[in-house]
């Protein structure tokens, strides 16, 4: 069953019109001339999380116009271009117009193209002016490497670890995968060294991060562009390939790289469970390490998609019998049943 990402439309929009005040007050603190690092790294993810949201959500026309306004806020924060009164005000009438399409898109109705137009064209315009770049470039807010120079990469080395309620934001891992797999070619690992027992596992959170190397011409900026929307939700690790790496990459194409990246020290409070041994090793899928630590599996992203579905039914399964438990009559005895039925059988095909 598809999920229905409407339900999640008002939590869009009460916090893209929160990150809008948090943009519109940055700005009018900002001085011209100043290099105030943290206050224009504080507007930067504000329009980028509108930007990624809009884009997850459908509305292509808000994550149009605000990506010339993170372009501009992204050459400020990177010492690019200086901070001008003129560069402010652009900026302030085009959080202005991104207001008032954000509220256009919640209503439903037409927004004023001309509008648009006019401050999408002043972006612009100010984008193709020379930057007047100040003495001192301003440090990147990204978990990333510590050089954010991406000349000459030929791919990159990933390390995505959500946080365990990312379900609750209404985001999952494998979208993003997904995204990431159609910038390049994608190899992944994934690290199960968290998944507790089936005693202590709780469906409704992540437990699980993942190693990926992605081979291609993709700048961080694309990548960090498919990580916009769940940012606050997981821990990202970016480094870019050599060209010596990308070399070993080709030579042993049935070795994923990833299986050579560090991985997160753990984000969840928990100590990790002990690991179990399996029964019988399975070598197609199963690789224990040298040290003889936690295995860990590579397996087809498309199985990993399907196995969160059947997660995510069983929760909706689960809530539904909750419900009908809790005001029990009668009546309800078929529903129940059916409820029962689909637990069954969403159990089975997990099995």
């Amino acid at each position: 069953m598809a999920v229905d990402i409407t339900q999640f439309h008002k939590v869009f929009f009460e916090e893209s019109f929160e990150g809008l005040q948090i943009m519109e007050s940055g700005l009018l603190e900002l001085e011209p001339g100043t290099a105030d690092a943290e206050l224009i790294n504080t507007i930067f993810r504000a329009a980028h999380s509108i930007k990624g949201g809009s884009g997850t959500f459908g509305f292509t026309d808000v994550a149009r116009f605000t990506h010339h306004l993170e372009t501009l806020l992204d050459e400020m924060r990177s010492g690019r271009r200086a901070v001008t009164s003129p560069a402010i005000d652009t900026l302030l009438q085009a959080v202005d117009c991104l207001g008032a399409l954000l509220r256009a898109s919640q209503a439903g109705t037409a927004m004023d193209q001309d509008r648009v137009t006019f401050n999408q064209a002043a972006l612009e315009a100010l984008l193709a002016q020379p930057a007047q770049t100040p003495p001192t470039p301003l440090p990147s807010s990204a978990d990333s490497d510590d050089s954010t120079d991406d000349t000459g990469a030929c791919g990159w080395q990933i390390v995505f670890a959500p946080h365990r309620d990312i379900f609750a934001t209404g985001n999952d891992p494998i979208r993003i995968i997904r995204e990431l797999s159609g910038l390049g070619t994608l190899t992944s690992e994934i690290d199960l060294r968290f998944l507790p027992g089936l005693d202590d596992y709780n469906p409704e959170e992540c437990f699980l991060s993942w190693n990926l190397t992605l081979l291609g011409d993709v700048t961080r900026a694309d990548i960090e562009d498919v990580f916009a929307w769940v940012e606050d939700n997981c821990d990202m690790v970016l480094r870019p390939l050599s060209e010596q790496t990308r070399a070993a990459v080709d030579s042993l194409p049935h070795l994923p790289v990833a299986a050579a990246t560090p991985v997160l020290p753990p984000v969840q409070d928990s100590p990790p469970p002990p690991p179990v041994t399996p029964a019988k090793p399975r070598h197609d899928t199963e690789q224990r390490t040298s040290s003889g630590g936690p295995a860990s599996i590579r397996v087809d992203t498309l199985k990993i998609d399907q196995l969160i579905n059947l997660v995510g039914e069983l929760v909706i399964t689960q809530s539904m019998l909750s419900m009908l438990g809790e005001n029990f009559v009668p009546d309800k005895l078929e529903q129940l049943q059916s409820g029962l039925a689909q637990l069954e059988r969403h159990t089975r095909d997990l099995q």
